[in-house]
């Protein structure tokens, strides 16, 4: 790819997959590392032992493939979450509802989505205390320890 010369891409049982180049990392796990640490690509570039340059290798790449990466970040969520057992709280219905879909089309079933909206619910230390309120509410109603289990629920004041 010239434009993105440090990107290669993988197949795997998920599909075509874009990756750094010498290395094992994938591009969807590079950008949440730098996610993780900020938005800065220096520590992120620290914890990973890459040069900065590899790093914002990876985010050009996601800047002009975003919803291609935004899908694989949302995929592996949802496959640890599952396999954990444990419901989703996510803000971004484009990229879970089709996870969620094909769940249920293959049978695979999912541990339960909860959505929120950054415009009647945004997302800052603020809220946080609401959030926990509206969770707490959502959790005494439902009948048992697993009754999120193949549901979908909206969060909202």
């Amino acid at each position: 790819m010239d434009e993105h010369p440090l990107i290669s891409f993988r197949d795997g049982a998920a599909g075509r997959r874009p990756a750094l180049m010498g290395t094992r990392l994938d591009v969807w796990q590079v950008v949440e590392t730098v996610r993780q640490n900020e938005n800065s690509s220096s520590e992120a570039a620290d914890y990973l032992r890459l040069p900065v340059s590899h790093v914002d290798a990876c985010l050009a790449y996601y800047v002009d493939y975003q919803d291609e990466v935004d899908g694989w970040i949302a995929r592996e969520h949802a496959a640890v979450e599952q396999a954990e057992t444990r419901a989703i709280v996510a803000n971004n219905v484009g990229d879970f509802m089709p996870l969620v879909q094909e769940a249920l089309q293959t049978g695979s079933g999912f541990s339960g989505v909860i959505f929120t909206s950054d415009r009647s619910l945004p997302r800052s230390p603020n809220t946080i205390g609401t959030f926990v309120k509206l969770l707490d509410d959502l959790l005494k109603r439902l009948p048992a320890d697993d009754g999120l289990n193949g549901q979908i629920h909206l969060l909202a004041p």
